[in-house]
């Protein structure tokens, strides 16, 4: 029998795809403001572009400037804090409902747009001399060619990750769906009930991949009694944000469309499905007998979250393996040690490689 494998990601797992935490507030900055100031190409007159692969026609011009003033003010507020994370986690505390939600639904577009096809995406974005200084060369991709590779090899013929492995995610990026779909050949919901990923399916014993923050996908609202999603399978077509854009900034009669959510959720978030995916997180790792932690260093944002996922954790049994730079290692692994008496045992390695997830060798035999 095959040992229990755990992977922890977090937002260094999508380095390649995903903006990090600081020009993320910039980068917002910027896709905001394509809702203001779009751009016109002469030889496609009447049609209004965010990208070159994402064409919005005339009729998409008013909800452009809509969604400028509606994300406008919780945007401005997100960047004046070290991460929109903090700024969300305000609004929670505070007990902002509507602004949370509209600064989730802006995530939503802004994620989509970050994981789409990006050969004309935000023009001069590496220029160091631009407004907003960003320069992150590095994120030339929808989709962090690590999945990619990581579902090349642990796939089997029937489209399935290996039963031993499990997956604890805080990202609310689609990385994980992507790549699997570019494999199975199908849409992002069938992804989400083949990979086992919760939420997403309905009962969380089943799940093999628990997202702690939920998923940047907008789940939409209720038609006929069952919910309407937004078309990410087509994620990279012409008409995806002409879709999405119409789907959260027209104003609809039926009250059930004005309730329309997200799947992001943060692990803070006391609702009780959330509690769920904790509880169903904590047995995972209470049951792992090799963890591989990847692009995440236990931030004290998260503290309290980690300490309950780790409070059942067999330190002396299970290996815990560290991707990450070599700089970052001593603070993660401190981090991991603070975790509770029980992880003054834990035997954690360094892997320094990180142009592939780490897959142990056991597990290629």
């Amino acid at each position: 029998m095959r040992e229990q494998i755990t992977y922890i990601l977090g937002a260094g797992a999508s380095y390649h795809s995903i903006p990090i935490v600081n020009t993320m507030n910039q980068r917002m900055l910027m896709f905001l403001n394509l809702f203001k100031e779009f751009k016109n190409y002469k030889d496609s007159p009447g049609t209004v572009f965010i990208s070159a692969q994402a064409s919005l026609k005339d009729m998409y011009k008013p909800y452009l400037h809509q969604g400028f003033e509606k994300y406008r003010e919780v945007v401005e507020e997100a960047v004046k804090h070290y991460t929109v994370d903090t700024y969300a986690r305000k609004l929670w505390l505070q007990n902002k409902k509507i602004k949370l939600k509209t600064l989730k639904e802006f995530l939503c577009l802004f994620f989509a747009f970050e994981q789409s096809s990006r050969s004309d995406k935000l023009p001069n974005i590496y220029d160091k001399q631009s407004e907003y200084g960003v320069n992150e060369t590095h994120i030339h991709t929808p989709l962090d060619y690590r999945y990619d590779v990581f579902m090349a090899t642990l796939l089997d013929r029937d489209m399935l990750l290996p039963e031993n492995i499990s997956i604890i995610s805080w990202n609310y990026d689609y990385q994980l769906e992507l790549a699997y779909m570019n494999y199975a050949d199908c849409n992002i919901e069938e992804s989400i009930k083949r990979l086992f990923i919760y939420p997403g399916i309905e009962d969380v014993s089943e799940s093999k991949i628990i997202k702690l923050n939920g998923s940047a996908i907008q789940r939409g609202w209720k038609e006929n009694n069952n919910w309407v999603t937004w078309p990410t399978e087509n994620i990279h077509s012409s008409d995806f944000y002409s879709i999405i854009l119409s789907n959260s900034l027209t104003e609809h009669k039926s009250i059930e469309y004005s309730k329309s959510k997200t799947l992001i959720d943060f692990a803070w978030e006391k609702y009780d499905y959330k509690n769920r995916s904790v509880l169903r997180a904590k047995e995972i790792i209470a049951n792992t007998s090799k963890l591989i932690i990847i692009g995440y260093s236990f931030p004290n944002f998260n503290k309290s979250i980690d300490a309950s996922l780790f409070s059942k954790f067999n330190a002396s049994k299970c290996r815990i393996s560290i991707q990450c730079p070599e700089n970052d290692y001593e603070s993660i692994e401190q981090n991991i040690l603070s975790l509770g008496v029980n992880m003054a045992y834990a035997h954690i390695e360094k892997h320094k490689t990180l142009d592939q997830f780490y897959i142990p060798a056991s597990q290629l035999i």
